[in-house]
C-alpha cells in the first residue's frame, strides 16, 4: 500500500554568507573581470568587516579595492580606509612624516583611541623626536596599558629608547 508523505516540503532560504565567503565571491567576481560587480561586493565586505572589527578581513578587501583603483575604479566614499592601516603603511615604508600627519589628524577626531597615540609615538621615534614620542607613548599607555609590552618589541623605538625621557618606560 502506497501512502503519500505527510511531510510537506518547505523552501528554506539559503543561509546568510559570512564575510569570508562574501570576500571569496567578490574576489572570484574580480578575477572574472566583472569589475563593477566586484567593486560593489568588495565595498560591502569592507564595510561589514569594519563594523565587526575584523581589520584583517577589511585589509584584504581594501587590497582588492586598490587593485580595482589601479584600473580606474574607486572605492565607495562610505568605506574610508581605517586611519591605523594608513599610518601603518606609511611607517612600514619609512614615511614617518606622512604617518605623523595622518595620526595627528585622526587623533583630533578620536582622542581616546590608544592605537593612534601609539602609532604617533612610533612615527615620532622614527623621526628621532624622543620627547614628543615619549609623550605620545604616555598617552597611549594611559588609555591602554597593555601596549607597554608592544613598546618593548617595537624596533622603531630603538633609536630613542636609551634617552632619559624613555627611562620610565623601561621599568616593568
Amino acid at each position: 500500500m502506497a501512502t503519500k508523505s505527510k511531510i510537506t516540503e518547505t523552501t528554506t532560504s539559503a543561509p546568510a554568507k559570512g564575510p569570508e565567503a562574501k570576500l571569496s565571491e567578490a574576489l572570484e567576481t574580480l578575477y572574472a573581470g566583472q569589475d563593477a560587480k566586484a567593486l560593489e561586493l568588495l565595498n560591502g565586505v569592507c564595510q561589514e568587516a569594519l563594523e565587526a572589527g575584523n581589520l584583517a578581513l577589511a585589509r584584504r578587501a581594501r587590497t582588492a579595492l586598490m587593485s580595482l583603483a589601479r584600473k580606474g575604479h574607486h572605492a565607495s566614499k562610505v568605506v574610508p580606509a581605517p586611519s591605523e592601516m594608513t599610518i601603518q603603511v606609511h611607517l612600514n615604508r619609512g614615511e614617518a612624516q606622512e604617518a605623523l600627519s595622518v595620526a595627528e589628524k585622526a587623533i583630533k577626531t578620536d582622542q581616546g583611541h590608544s592605537c593612534l597615540h601609539y602609532l604617533k609615538a612610533v612615527a615620532l621615534a622614527q623621526l628621532g623626536q624622543a620627547e614628543p614620542s615619549a609623550e605620545a607613548l604616555r598617552q597611549a599607555l594611559a588609555l591602554e596599558p597593555g601596549l607597554h609590552h608592544q613598546f618593548f618589541l617595537e624596533k622603531d623605538f630603538d633609536s630613542v629608547r636609551a634617552t632619559s625621557v624613555f627611562a620610565e618606560f623601561e621599568r616593568i
